[in-house]
């Protein structure tokens, strides 16, 4: 069929014809309408043609180019719409009717939503702008329906507005997310940049303003969601991109301080600049003071502490509103109830991906000021086991007390008690480690028995160390140094385990003592498990632990070389 020279003219009109005022005459043509629309193939549905109707009340019309199904289409349902007015007029309220007013508003809201979408693509914040009004505007028309089919008892036909508001949600948030993610670039580049000290409470916790930066933008753009409207799936969405762009910022914060560096000459933190800064060349380091680590640790539990509200109604917002209008049922309820599960489920798996992120920077950030500790440590370690230290226990003794002097500081700084004691932890298992390195290079080999002057000191050094943990756990269990807040009674009760922890780990002097004076291979077997264990736990690799495990052989005359490589070969190899 060859429409191309058809103009279908909408706003010409004939008034007082037969169709219009006999119902014989309106059969008749609907019936010659039918008989000539089944004869149309595919073919003839795409065929062209020209539309001409009024932009405005002026009288001026403007001609569009389409095409014979898009206004059949077009038609059809904007039928639905008349057919609706007049069942309305007749005083008609039974939803008994395949015809429903509320689906046929619907699907002309679908069409004309569908065409500002696509239509508003031109990027940028304007097209961002108009995208989040036409979300709000889709969700009060959805929340108005809803409230119609409960009111009245309509039934609601059509879900593809259901699907609809996701897509354009999904559009909106791909619109943002380019200047959403500029703005936490920016805020990580500002916490790299940062030269003061970090700010502290009045307890004497440091902290930068990362975090509150971060969850302020985030908040503003919940709240401006909120204002264009974006309810129930819309307001989920936004909640679970804001959680998304905290493990992003999260993700970079990790990557940063794992890259630390420890200056050996000095003990100073080096760790990577910004290339953003005009006096900093890119890839230039930039000194941090284990201060600004610490408030690292800090922004973590700050994090932690705050995604939860963050996400709340990603799997809340649903059941609000329909709680308050109360009843309900049958498929749109359905519906509503397997969306409300996958989001919880998405935003229960998103708050556990967060709170491992935040184990990870804290765990990063522990294991800097460990070497830091470590490395400030390197001279008086170098000593161990040497004739000054096996004859005095003053070096211990003042290794002991620059650990206790930095725990001091710790302790005043960070926040969370469970994460300063996980940091205490990775210091003592690593200089202890350390400690037991030196034994093994330093130490000559020799036929170990109790009298051994070696194993004497190590009695007394491990009494030091006892002393420490005892110390470190009496201090950690009471109040803030300014002594304004008392920990909490699980919080006392957390510590208290970990402090037991950490004296546990003075076990590996029972097992090193066991080791140095064992007889037999199977003695020296009984234990290697236990010392790699400890190795590894200290930050080793198991390539480093074996290395130890052999040097400590090596000490022992008692063992030749042909019995350590059958031990090496044949146990620990396999450990």
């Amino acid at each position: 069929m060859d429409n191309s020279a058809v103009v279908v003219q909408y706003d010409v009109r004939q008034r007082n014809t037969a169709v219009e005022n006999y119902r014989e005459a309106a059969d008749k043509a609907i019936d010659q309408l039918r008989e000539e629309l089944e004869t149309l193939d595919q073919l003839d549905l795409q065929g062209g043609l020209r539309c001409e109707f009024m932009m405005a009340g002026d009288g001026n019309s403007e001609e569009f180019n389409s095409f014979l199904g898009r206004e059949l289409f077009f038609c059809a349902h904007h039928a639905i719409h008349h057919n609706m007015i007049i069942k309305v007029a007749n005083g008609s309220s039974s939803s008994s009717s395949s015809i429903d007013y509320v689906d046929s508003l619907m699907m002309g809201m679908q069409i004309d939503a569908i065409t500002v979408s696509f239509a508003r693509e031109e990027g940028g914040i304007s097209g961002a702008k108009n995208l989040g009004v036409l979300v709000g505007f889709l969700c009060k028309y959805r929340d108005l329906m809803e409230e119609l089919v409960e009111e009245f008892g309509l039934k609601l036909l059509s879900i593809d507005l259901q699907r609809l508001i996701p897509s354009v949600t999904a559009k909106y948030l791909d619109a943002i997310n380019p200047r959403m993610q500029a703005v936490m670039m920016q805020i990580v580049i500002t916490e790299k940049q940062l030269e003061e000290p970090p700010e502290e409470t009045k307890e004497g916790h440091v902290y930068t303003h990362l975090g509150n930066d971060l969850f302020s933008v985030l908040q503003k753009q919940l709240s401006l969601a909120k204002r264009n409207h974006f309810t129930k799936d819309a307001a989920s969405q936004m909640r679970l991109s804001a959680g998304y762009q905290v493990y992003n910022v999260q993700s970079l914060l990790l990557e940063w301080v794992s890259a630390a560096r420890i200056n050996s000459s000095d003990q100073t933190i080096y760790l990577p600049g910004s290339s953003l800064k005009e006096d900093k060349k890119e890839g230039e380091e930039v000194k941090k003071t284990e201060m600004h680590i610490a408030a690292l640790i800090n922004t973590a539990a700050f994090i932690e502490k705050h995604v939860p509200s963050l996400l709340l109604l990603a799997d809340g917002e649903r059941g609000r509103r329909r709680r308050s209008k109360g009843g309900g049922g049958g498929r749109g309820e359905k519906q509503d109830g397997d969306e409300n599960a996958e989001i919880t489920a998405v935003s229960e798996r998103l708050k556990r991906q967060i709170s491992a992120h935040n184990n990870r920077i804290v765990s990063a950030a522990s294991m800097v000021l460990m070497r830091l500790v470590v490395e400030t440590l390197r001279d008086l370690m170098g000593k161990l086991f040497t004739k000054p230290h096996i004859s005095s226990g003053k070096i211990v003794g003042e290794i002991v007390a620059t650990i206790y002097d930095y725990f001091s500081d710790f302790r005043r700084w960070i926040k969370e008690r469970r994460h300063l004691m996980e940091l205490m932890r990775s210091i003592t298992r690593r200089i202890i480690a350390v400690y037991i390195e030196a034994l093994t290079k330093n130490h000559r080999s020799v036929t170990w028995d109790d009298n051994s002057p070696a194993l004497v000191r190590m009695a007394s050094d491990r009494k030091d160390f006892r002393e420490l943990m005892k110390k470190v756990k009496k201090r950690a269990l009471v109040g803030d140094s300014h002594g304004s807040r008392p920990a909490s009674s699980s919080s006392s009760s957390e510590t208290a385990i970990m402090a037991e922890v950490l004296e546990i780990d003075l076990d590996i002097f029972a097992v090193l003592r066991r080791l140095l004076l064992a007889k037999s291979v199977p003695s020296i077997i009984i234990e290697c498990g236990s010392y790699l264990q400890f190795f590894m736990e200290a930050g080793y690799d198991k390539a480093q632990a074996k290395d130890s495990f052999q040097r400590l052989l090596a000490i022992k005359r008692s063992v030749g070389r042909k019995t350590r490589l059958t031990v090496m070969q044949e146990h620990v190899d396999h450990a």
